[in-house]
């Protein structure tokens, strides 16, 4: 079997547990329809990513957590911008049952085309990322390297405004072509083995929903499904720690800093 192949059967094929993912929307639901109860106020928030505005600050740091089902990625990054927004990322994927790991590095630029009350948006973005590892994959030698591409397009929408919390709702779909590269080690080459690379199509679509407390705090929940996978578990490139189809939550915290002139638009 070719590495490539190694990597994804046994990302793959393992037992189908269906863990319960949807209790805590049930609570997010409850909260929203009691914030709607509070008095209207200025907005300060950057819809599109469910995060506090860069429209009176320089910087935004966030930090979160996303669980898959056999994989865990922890994650940091930093934006700058205002309705053209930037965003470099590290962090590290974790597959427990596998005892794999990834560093992963994301760059990411996207746009807040907002109407003109600013309450509803329409969100486009392109992200690239590369993923190094996992590395003497299964005590073989064999690293690896992914590298996504994605494209995608969203909407979003201002739920909840006061002068203290803004409540977002956001989602959408990317487009996304994933390239797996295996990287044979020295000792390999030298015996004849060479690297090979793969390439395939997947979909991922997201839904987030952020708490933005006086625009400088905010809570995000969010839920991602990644799918359209070919259907040869055996000869394709998929993305490290994931599974067609399964329903992953995340949970992220942002805070701004670094002030501009403090206009409320």
């Amino acid at each position: 079997m070719w590495p490539i192949a190694s990597l994804a059967a046994n990302c793959l094929m393992r037992g189908g547990r269906s863990p319960s993912q949807m209790r805590p929307i049930h609570v997010l639901l409850v909260g929203l329809s009691l914030l709607g109860e509070l008095p209207a106020g200025p907005l300060r928030a950057q819809v599109c990513a469910a995060f506090p505005s860069l429209r009176q600050s320089r910087f935004r740091a966030t930090g979160g957590v996303e669980s898959y089902r056999y994989a865990t990625k922890l994650a940091v990054s930093a934006t700058s911008g205002r309705t053209l927004f930037g965003t470099i990322g590290v962090g590290r994927t974790r597959d427990g049952e596998l005892d794999a790991s990834t560093f992963d590095i994301r760059l990411e630029t996207g746009a807040d085309i907002a109407d003109h009350e600013r309450q509803l948006f329409l969100c486009p973005v392109v992200a690239v990322s590369v993923s190094l590892g996992p590395n003497d994959f299964l005590l073989e030698q064999n690293d690896y390297r992914y590298v996504d591409r994605a494209i995608g397009l969203g909407v979003a929408a201002v739920a909840v405004q006061s002068s203290r919390i803004a409540v977002l709702v956001a989602g959408g779909v990317r487009a996304a072509r994933l390239t797996v590269t295996y990287l044979p080690s020295a000792e390999k080459r030298s015996s004849g083995s060479l690297g090979q690379s793969q390439s395939d199509n997947y979909w991922l679509a997201g839904l987030a929903v952020g708490i933005v407390v006086k625009g400088v705090v905010a809570i995000r929940p969010s839920v991602s499904v990644p799918f359209g996978f070919p259907g040869e578990p055996s000869a394709l490139a998929v993305p490290f720690g994931r599974e067609e189809g399964e329903i992953s939550l995340g949970i992220g915290v942002a805070i701004v800093f670094g002030g501009r002139n403090r206009g409320i638009r």
